[in-house]
C-alpha cells in the first residue's frame, strides 16, 4: 500500500469515525456534541478532498480493503463490512488460517473466537 493510499484511507475511516458519533450524539439528542463531531467531520473532509485532489496513482481496491478492516470499530463501518467483498475475500484469508492452525491443535474455542473476530471483530471483554 502506498503512503498516499493509507492516507486516503485514515481520512475515509475518520470521516466514518466521526459520522458514527454524530449519530451517537444526534440519538441522545447532545446537540452541542453534535455540532463539535460535525466541525471535526467538516475539517476531516477538508483533508480528503485534498487527497484525493493531488495527482498520482491510488488503487481503489487497496483503499476500500484498508477502509473496511480500520472502520470495523464504528458503527458506520461495521454496518459496511458486512457488505463489502474486500472485507469479505480478508474475512475468508482469517477464516482459512484459523481452521488450517486448529489442525494444528487449535481448540474448537479458539477457533470459534478466531472466526468470530473475522466476522464482527475481536470479542471484547467487558469484565
Amino acid at each position: 500500500m502506498t503512503a498516499r493510499e493509507e492516507q486516503i484511507g485514515d481520512e475515509t475511516v475518520l470521516v466514518l469515525e466521526h459520522t458514527s458519533n454524530l449519530l451517537e450524539h444526534i440519538e441522545h439528542g447532545d446537540w452541542r456534541s453534535a455540532s463539535d463531531i460535525t466541525a471535526r467531520l467538516r475539517r476531516t473532509l477538508s483533508l480528503l478532498a485534498g487527497q484525493l485532489g493531488l495527482r498520482g496513482h491510488a488503487e481503489g481496491q487497496a483503499v476500500a480493503a484498508y477502509v473496511a478492516e480500520h472502520s470495523r470499530h464504528t458503527r458506520i463501518g461495521a454496518a459496511l463490512a458486512a457488505y463489502s467483498p474486500a472485507m469479505a475475500d480478508v474475512r475468508l484469508a482469517v477464516i482459512t488460517d484459523a481452521i488450517k492452525a486448529s489442525e494444528g491443535g487449535l481448540s474448537p474455542e479458539d477457533l470459534a473466537l478466531k472466526v468470530h473476530a473475522a466476522l464482527y471483530g475481536p470479542v471484547r471483554d467487558d469484565s
